[in-house]
């Protein structure tokens, strides 16, 4: 829209961020289980010296204030997710426009702060369309599952589960990488240091000269919420695995699945887990690999030790 301008956000706006939007999106619904995210509180956590870094821009117009965007760094790989999205104006046309603008100007945020992908996990696909014109494309689908079930004593836990150690964390991401998807992996970005267990969590590994599987659980506000890596050559053995994750929480607990993991729904429908949420993550890469080429060779050298000419190769830039 012209005469929009996207900036930062500053004290200045709090008024206009504590007051009700005419639409709003809340994004990543396991984060909301976890810890819900209220806009206002984040944005003044993340003035705070000691706050948790949170990334607010507004778009201004010449009525005042019209829309923002919120995000927040990602404990488990270099980027930020999209959080929040919001329009005070009622009645504009164009909802989707002004989140476009947002969502490119907070890539442009990002891009100068050194940050290598944006992500969002989207729960409604209606509002897909402002996402894709800003780059964002669609990566995997990430199943919700809800267990409510007060009966825990026919539980039959994985024994061969241990807490997770750092010695642990290679073997852990090598199982990321024979199970996800190489678009997944790529959008990601994991590393071995990804898996390592984090303030609030627990974590266990079942490893038999290499790591079978991969239990990670999370207690938040509202609900427990537990995530799994696991061989499908061990499928007998799913739902000893995800019983372990049940002992001593009470419920509601969550598991989350993605679409490629559709072998572990039946499981998880055996142990009492039925369906509650569906999201679609989308990811949006800030950086892209350029060639790089190297240095000819002298001829004498190659004569000497017979190698073929060089060619360009694949590098970072």
């Amino acid at each position: 829209m012209m005469g929009n301008r996207i900036r930062p956000a500053t004290a200045l706006d709090v008024l206009f961020l504590s007051a009700a939007p005419a639409v709003r999106l809340q994004l990543d619904l396991v984060q909301q289980l976890l810890l819900p995210h209220h806009p206002l509180q984040a944005a003044i956590a993340g003035w705070l010296p000691w706050g948790e870094p949170s990334y607010l821009l507004v778009c201004d117009g010449e009525a005042g204030l019209l829309a923002c965007v919120q995000a927040a760094g990602l404990s488990t790989t270099s980027g930020w997710g999209v959080r929040y999205l919001a329009v005070w104006r009622d009645g504009l046309p164009a909802v989707h426009l002004l989140w476009k603008e947002l969502l490119l100007g907070l890539g442009e945020e990002a891009g100068r702060r050194h940050v290598l992908r944006l992500f969002a996990s989207l729960p409604a696909e209606e509002h897909l369309t402002p996402f894709q014109e800003a780059g964002f494309y669609p990566y995997a689908e990430e199943i919700l599952l809800r267990w409510s079930v007060d009966d825990v004593d026919s539980l039959q836990p994985m024994a061969a589960l241990r807490p997770v150690q750092d010695a642990d964390l290679w073997a852990i991401h090598q199982l990321y990488q024979a199970l996800t998807p190489p678009r997944v992996q790529q959008m990601e970005g994991r590393t071995s240091d990804s898996w390592r267990v984090r303030r609030g969590e627990e974590a266990w590994v079942w490893e038999e000269e290499q790591a079978r599987a991969y239990l990670r659980r999370r207690r938040g506000l509202r609900g427990t919420v537990l995530d799994l890596l696991l061989d499908p050559a061990c499928r007998r053995e799913a739902q000893a695995v995800i019983a372990h994750g049940l002992v001593g929480v009470r419920a509601p607990v969550y598991l989350v699945l993605r679409s490629y993991q559709g072998e572990l729904l039946e499981v998880a429908r055996r142990l009492g887990f039925r369906p509650f949420a569906e999201q679609v993550l989308l990811g949006k890469p800030l950086a892209v690999p350029a060639l790089r080429r190297q240095p000819a060779v002298a001829a004498g050298a190659e004569r000497q030790f017979g190698a073929a000419p060089t060619t360009p190769i694949a590098g970072r830039a």
